[in-house]
């Protein structure tokens, strides 16, 4: 995972059962594209723009999770994060393309990208998400919750 700007990058190494299947993932994606192991190839992308952020920071109450599949060239789930000011407006926080629904995409986003993103002192603020109900999402969020 690459996080931080694109001039002053940092690497978080990945370990587990759950990351040995992305692994294997890029691995086969790497080959079926003939990409050499020495070029570096993006699995998903999350970004958030920081006044969205800053404004999360200040309205946390709620976080609403929607995936939409299909939604560009690519096959990429689209990932968007809401939430709702004071007034009851509708607000991104952020938006992720994943390279799949699989659970270890959501452990991704969810262990990695929300702490750094929205911060964990955030994170512990929120008291309703509200999802789609997706398995792979729930059971992810629910380990993002239990440690966050």
């Amino acid at each position: 995972t690459r996080i931080g700007h694109v001039t002053c990058q940092v690497d978080v190494f990945v370990a587990g059962d759950d990351d040995r299947e992305m692994l294997w993932i890029v691995d086969a994606h790497r080959t079926s594209m003939k990409i050499d192991d020495s070029q570096e190839r993006m699995v998903g992308i999350a970004y958030g723009m920081p006044l969205e952020l800053e404004q999360f920071g200040l309205f946390h109450v709620s976080m609403h999770i929607d995936a939409t599949a299909n939604s560009n060239i690519e096959g990429r789930p689209l990932v968007t994060v809401t939430s709702k000011d004071s007034y009851g407006h509708m607000f991104f926080v952020l938006r992720a393309f994943l390279p799949s629904e699989q659970a270890w995409a959501y452990k991704w986003l969810f262990q990695t990208v929300f702490p750094v993103l929205i911060g964990k002192e955030v994170l512990k603020k929120i008291s309703i998400i509200v999802t789609d109900g997706d398995s792979q999402e729930i059971t992810q969020l629910e380990d993002a919750v239990n440690k966050y």
